[in-house]
């Protein structure tokens, strides 16, 4: 579901790459055995440069299928094969327009009618994956800007207090200088982000130099991470009980 928001037609396109090499196949059907090995041996190249692109291409398969049979599902799991689909929805796209032109030489299409055909079909997928675009950019603004918009809201030398819904605000950079993002207790009981230290000897370097401390690799709380509430005036505590 979520790599069709996220793609739209051209998930569509990706997951058809493989099928459209059907074509080449239909571009042989009327040579006889002897022009096909000629063919080959003489495009020995080609129908190398062939193979390392199908099997480019079947990738995605490979991967979806291996994501499927998972027990354990996350989104992340796909985020490898994001540039994957956009490879395999482009060359969809080429292998598409050679397709159409072999079938309307087939059919006895005129060349004028063809162009025409060809180029609206082109540009009306083009609009249509524009326009699924924008409308999924305009929804995720509208839908979940609005972390964003506190922090817009904020004075300076003001401090932050996020709960349990920390993960939705994004990072304290958006914040004014001044300000300073604290976690107070709430329902989540993991490992809450860190601080770097703040060293003005260090200069330019900051505290990215430090190791931080306070840290574990096992998703363990760590109250030194959390603040109490009545020290601050801006808390995010809905539903953090």
């Amino acid at each position: 579901m979520n790599l069709s928001l996220y793609f739209n037609i051209s998930l569509v396109a990706a997951f058809l790459s493989l099928p459209l090499q059907v074509h080449s196949i239909f571009a042989c059907i009327s040579l006889t055995c002897n022009q096909i090995v000629t063919l080959i041996l003489q495009r020995t190249t080609r129908f190398s440069t062939i193979l390392r692109r199908d099997m480019t291409l079947a990738s995605i398969y490979l991967w979806i299928t291996i994501f499927i049979v998972q027990p354990h599902k996350e989104e992340r799991f796909i985020y490898v094969i994001y540039p994957l689909i956009y490879h395999n929805a482009a060359h969809a796209w080429n292998s598409f327009t050679h397709l159409f032109d072999f079938v309307a030489k087939k059919i006895n299409i005129s060349p004028d009618f063809q162009r025409k055909l060809k180029s609206f079909l082109l540009w009306g997928l083009s609009l249509m994956y524009l326009t699924l675009s924008a409308a999924r950019v305009l929804a995720q603004v509208r839908g979940f800007s609005a972390p964003m918009h506190v922090f817009v809201s904020l004075e300076s030398a003001s401090t932050v207090c996020l709960g349990k819904e920390w993960y939705r605000f994004p990072s304290s950079f958006f914040i004014p200088d001044t300000s300073r993002a604290m976690f107070v207790k709430s329902a989540f009981d993991g490992l809450l982000p860190g601080r770097f230290p703040e060293d003005k000897e260090l200069g330019w370097r900051g505290g990215i130099s430090k190791v931080p401390e306070s840290m574990n690799d096992q998703n363990l709380e760590e109250l030194s991470h959390v603040v109490t509430v009545p020290s601050y005036h801006l808390s995010n505590r809905k539903g953090s009980n």
